[in-house]
């Protein structure tokens, strides 16, 4: 593993939000919820373009060259897009998160707003639009422009370093809030929980997200080199977004 890549995932967890206690009110996990969203949306496509890349669905239907990584990423898809509830229903992560935020009170317009946006529009209007703050535009225009690459290595590389493998890191300290051990969060604290389990552990998505990016690049020290710049670019924006999310929380 790239050490400079270790590092600057270290640089995230030790940063402002993820130390200092960042969510100390229900108003404040709301407004972490109403920016977070988007990062969370921003994922699916992350990995929908992964899965696109690596098991497309193009008919006449061919054998692809990869098939350990179409049942990885399948596998991952699986549980992403349509993750068994407690109750026995199925949902995708996002619309869980959405159920989360209606039952904690955040605003679900923007959000709702910008998909429709979205869907009539195309995403480059959508993230010109009033629905987007700016620290979720400037987040997701990285992750589009990764997505732009067309290059398996480069989006499996965000999606794993700069999504799965510090997913479960993050989620176990925002856990740990004390708004969420007093509130009745039940929605929110199964996304968390879920993530941490899912993501984690040897048999985690994070792993094998890991076998995944290591087969796609195939030893090529072109590709290795792309990918590991395309990590570390996920992973310093995701320090900017939770740490000007965090700017916001402790300016009020």
């Amino acid at each position: 593993m790239n050490t400079k890549i270790e590092k600057t995932k270290s640089e995230l967890l030790s940063s402002k939000f993820f130390v200092q206690p960042s969510i100390n009110s229900v108003n404040d996990l709301q407004t972490v919820m109403e920016h977070h969203v988007f990062a969370v949306w921003d994922f699916m496509c992350l990995a929908k373009s992964l899965q696109g890349l690596i098991a497309p669905t193009s008919i006449p239907w061919l054998p692809q060259m990869e098939p350990n990584g179409v049942r990885l990423i399948n596998e991952i898809i699986l549980a992403e897009e349509s993750d068994i509830l407690p109750d026995g229903t199925y949902l995708s992560h996002f619309e869980l998160y959405i159920k989360a935020m209606k039952d904690v009170g955040a605003d679900t317009r923007p959000i709702l707003g910008f998909l429709d946006k979205v869907k009539n529009d195309g995403v480059p209007n959508a993230l010109q639009s009033q629905y987007i703050s700016p620290i979720a535009k400037r987040f997701m225009s990285l992750t589009f422009e990764q997505i732009a690459t067309n290059c398996p290595w480069i989006v499996c590389a965000s999606f794993t370093h700069g999504r799965e493998a510090i997913v479960p890191l993050m989620f176990q300290r925002i856990r740990k809030s004390n708004v969420l051990k007093n509130q009745s969060c039940v929605a929110f604290d199964y996304y968390l929980e879920r993530h941490v389990n899912v993501d984690g552990g040897e048999e985690g998505h994070a792993a094998m997200a890991v076998i995944l990016l290591d087969s796609l690049c195939k030893g090529s020290e072109k590709k290795i080199k792309e990918a590991e710049m395309a990590a570390l670019f996920a992973i310093e924006s995701r320090i900017q977004f939770w740490t000007e999310i965090h700017d916001i929380l402790t300016s009020r």
